[in-house]
């Protein structure tokens, strides 16, 4: 175990990691790797997957504000590129969903697509810009707005006071609202419809591979051949969609390029239901994902949980609370006395951020969806980070200098 350094226990402890942050707040990371043994230390292990990250930020007696885009709240932004902005000391977080790619959505369930209306808008009300997109009326019952401490809200879910009912329905029910926490249409044995288009696609696609190399620097001076590894759209439109979807290109450290985006529609693998093209929906809640949450306790102390990996090691959202269920017990905090709606997700993903701002404003990344890696160092080095923008986040600071001396190592003499 790392932390204030090394502490002796049992083998699980080789997964757990602490640090103080200068005292705000207190910060663990968990990590299971397969041959760690999963066993009595606590009950946080043994709720995650392997191969995945936990990260668990306490900040007691929270002081909160929601902040968006400079001038104005709108459009996206980098949430840790201007550090200054926030008071020192804080904990910054992603917060709402938004719309990345209008063209893969509708202004309602059963509504035409947005095209380029609401593009950037961070979906449901908000206290930081007027332009947003209204939470579908089948999700209304799981997001509301958020009310900080300093009076600025938007909007967050899902509520995860209790488990998500994420019972698959019939087949002729996954376009109803039945069916809306499920991403894929199923057939009568409940197994996925497969995208008829996608294999000639991908067929046509591996022929043209040799036709292709990204090994110029910037996205600028890349002089590609008519079409892209893996697309049959040419790299121009390709390039020039991604960036202005704020998804452009993402230089690896070996030098090459990588698209930091989701295969465009005519590549998924799978017929969608309907429930996919709605702003802000939650259809991913029965696919393992990367995953964020917040939960607000009655005494004024807020956890901020995330779960980030690769994509297919990830968890449900309903396996999400219940690693929140015990990250939250792990520090002293009892589940059931939350009251109703502090409990809620946030934007998942390659969105995830969750940032420590330190007294002398500089940046330390405790989490970031999108690597993809679950071995990296922590804090993480912004500078080697392909940043997500976002459309606002959590701001949150603590009202006290909380008294952590060897606190970790109590916890586990308990």
């Amino acid at each position: 175990m790392s932390g204030n350094g090394n502490m002796a226990g049992p083998p699980q402890a080789a997964a757990l990691q602490n640090a103080d942050l200068t005292y705000f707040p207190f910060y663990v990371r968990f990590e299971v790797a397969p041959g760690v043994p999963r066993g009595p230390i606590h009950d946080v292990l043994s709720v995650m997957r392997d191969h995945g990250v936990y990260s668990l930020v306490e900040i007691q007696e929270a002081k909160t504000s929601v902040v968006g885009a400079l001038p104005n709240g709108e459009g996206l932004f980098n949430p840790i590129a201007y550090p200054g902005r926030y008071a020192p000391n804080s904990v910054v977080i992603n917060f709402s969903f938004y719309v990345h790619c209008p063209n893969l959505f509708r202004r309602s369930e059963n509504g035409p697509p947005l095209r380029y209306y609401g593009l950037d808008f961070p979906v449901g009300k908000t206290s930081i810009t007027n332009k947003y997109i209204p939470v579908s009326r089948s999700y209304r019952d799981l997001f509301e707005p958020r009310v900080m401490t300093d009076g600025s809200y938007a909007t967050a879910g899902p509520s995860l006071n209790e488990p998500l009912d994420i019972r698959q329905p019939r087949p002729t029910q996954m376009n109803t609202k039945k069916g809306r926490f499920h991403y894929w249409a199923i057939d009568a044995d409940g197994n996925r419809i497969e995208n008829p288009v996608y294999q000639s696609l991908w067929d046509q696609d591996n022929s043209l591979n040799n036709l292709v190399s990204l090994t110029q620097t910037s996205p600028s001076e890349i002089k590609a051949t008519p079409l892209m590894k893996g697309s049959t759209l040419s790299i121009k439109a390709e390039i020039e969609g991604l960036l202005y979807n704020s998804k452009g290109v993402r230089h690896l450290p070996d030098g090459t390029f990588t698209f930091a985006s989701s295969p465009s529609s005519i590549h998924a693998p799978g017929i969608r239901t309907l429930w996919a093209t709605v702003p802000g929906n939650i259809s991913h809640a029965t696919q393992p994902n990367e995953r964020n949450g917040i939960t607000e306790h009655p005494n004024g102390t807020i956890l901020s949980h995330t779960y980030t990996c690769r994509r297919d090691d990830g968890v449900t959202i309903n396996q999400q609370r219940e690693i929140m269920i015990q990250g939250a017990r792990f520090l002293g905090y009892r589940w059931e006395v939350i009251e109703r709606g502090k409990a809620y997700g946030l934007d998942g993903g390659p969105s995830i951020t969750q940032a420590f701002i330190d007294a002398r404003h500089q940046v330390q990344v405790l989490s970031q969806g999108g690597l993809g890696l679950s071995n990296q160092p922590f804090p993480l080095n912004p500078a080697q980070l392909p940043m997500r923008q976002v459309a606002n986040v959590l701001v949150v600071r603590s009202g006290v200098r909380p008294k952590m001396k060897d606190r970790l190592g109590a916890m586990f003499r308990k």
